[in-house]
């Protein structure tokens, strides 16, 4: 094999497309052409760097708090960043849990028109001689 493309490679690329333009300058946001595209990945380090390496400020990602959950008193006071989500995108996420999900869903709402991407289609991935179904990101 000479040459491999990621599914993450392949997603951040689609997204230079949507919101860059051939002079690197950010599409899409407004009058300031100089900021950095916003995406909010739920997925691992990997699919987080290569987003960036392709220009854009990511947030989102792995998550650095112990706790899973969310309550209704906790979404009401979560510190939602002011700045818009230009694009989403979704990878395996051996880390996702409700409190992700709480996060996500208020920032969809928040941002309508932003490009959404999922790595893949993968519902499962087949695991060990008993082909356990592990959840995929499709």
């Amino acid at each position: 094999v000479e040459q491999m493309v990621t599914s993450s490679y392949s997603a951040a690329r689609y997204l230079q497309r949507e919101l860059i333009d051939d002079d690197g300058n950010a599409l899409k946001i407004g009058e300031d052409k100089t900021t950095k595209p916003r995406v909010h990945v739920i997925g691992t380090a990997g699919l987080c760097a290569e987003i960036a390496s392709a220009g854009f400020d990511v947030q989102g990602g792995p998550s650095e708090e112990s706790r899973a959950g969310m309550t209704r008193e906790e979404l009401e006071s979560y510190p939602f960043p002011d700045a818009r989500v230009d694009a989403f995108v979704v990878g395996l996420d051996n880390e996702f849990n409700y409190r992700k999900l709480c996060v996500a869903n208020v920032l969809m709402q928040h941002n309508p028109e932003a490009v959404f991407v999922a790595t893949n289609e993968d519902a499962y991935d087949l695991v060990g001689v008993h082909a356990y179904h592990l959840p995929g990101n499709g």
